[in-house]
């Protein structure tokens, strides 16, 4: 099997992809927040390696997919780990869309603020490292950006 690492900017859908996959697709959501953090507020210094390795050993488990976070930190770790993956990120004009996505899941004003003062800064580091970029253009969601990896396999 042929495991795809997918990392995807929040809001475009990783967990409602996850919950309403096509039956046939094997897909893991990996939610790094599980290993960034000891307790709240306090880091884990072992990440991101700690995440690294739960990546690879979710490969072992012969998933179609395996859906990471898109922090810069996560990417820059995967592209030196030599472990290939895609980048799934919004068109930056999407802000006000996305910003109004947050807001119906029910996402912290916390959350979206710091989502809405780094956007451009956010979407436009998406694009760096070694690996595949999938932009989503209006109304679409990881589920296209996967549509579009199921064509090309």
């Amino acid at each position: 099997m042929n495991t795809r690492i997918v990392s995807a900017f929040p809001g475009t859908g990783k967990s409602h992809f996850f919950q309403h996959r096509a039956p046939e697709l094997k897909v893991l959501d990996s939610d790094s927040s599980l290993f960034s953090w000891l307790e709240p507020g306090v880091r884990n210094p072992d990440f991101p390696r700690n995440y690294l390795d739960h990546i690879r050993q979710s490969i072992e488990q012969e998933v179609d997919y395996i859906l990471v976070s898109s922090h810069s930190v996560v990417r820059q770790a995967l592209g030196q780990s030599g472990l290939p993956y895609t980048a799934v990120a919004p068109l930056i004009s999407c802000q006000r869309e996305y910003h109004d996505r947050f807001t119906h899941r029910g996402s912290p004003l916390s959350f979206i603020d710091v989502v809405d003062q780094n956007w451009s800064t956010w979407v436009h580091d998406m694009a760096k490292f070694n690996h595949d970029l999938i932009i989503l253009y209006p109304g679409e969601y990881l589920a296209t950006a996967i549509a579009s990896l199921e064509a090309r396999r």
